[in-house]
């Protein structure tokens, strides 16, 4: 076949196009682990603005509890990261909606959990987070993978 690039093409003057191109070095991949929390008081729910320097800056996304490895549901929902989310004397009905979701990044490789949450009306858990309204919910960009959960469980 033809290549429009014959000319310039340094691999076909040296003899090398089967050798080449080369792969300098294979991209290491890391694992994460996150933890989603869908809140629920009454018509509203809970979201963040993510800031950090990464391919989700400025997307939105629901409350997130990053874990250094793969926790079961009863250590996620002991853990003092999870706990120190609600106001004191709340107690949450929570629920594990979808776990083990793997998200294959070219980077990273990110296995997540979603929980669900349900406060009173009143609450003054979450207070660190944006309160919206969850049918406005679509209104807010958020990654692939929050949308894929909202579309189908919410």
């Amino acid at each position: 076949m033809f290549c429009p690039l014959a000319d310039s093409c340094s691999a076909l003057l040296k003899g090398k196009v089967l050798q080449l191109p080369v792969k300098q070095h294979k991209t290491k991949t890391t694992n994460r682990y996150f933890n989603y929390i869908y809140v629920r008081t009454g018509a509203y729910t809970f979201i963040h603005k993510r800031t950090e320097d990464d391919i989700w800056k400025n997307l939105f996304e629901l409350p997130l509890i990053e874990t250094e490895s793969e926790l079961s549901e009863e250590e996620f929902l002991a853990s003092s990261c999870f706990r120190s989310l609600f106001a004191e004397g709340e107690e949450p009905v929570v629920r594990s909606v979808l776990r083990d979701v793997k998200h294959v990044l070219s980077h990273r490789v990110i296995y997540t959990n979603f929980y669900e949450v349900v406060l009173p009306d009143n609450s003054l858990s979450f207070q660190w987070y944006q309160r919206i309204r969850a049918e406005d919910l679509e209104q807010y960009p958020v990654s692939r993978l929050v949308h894929a959960f909202l579309e189908k469980y919410v």
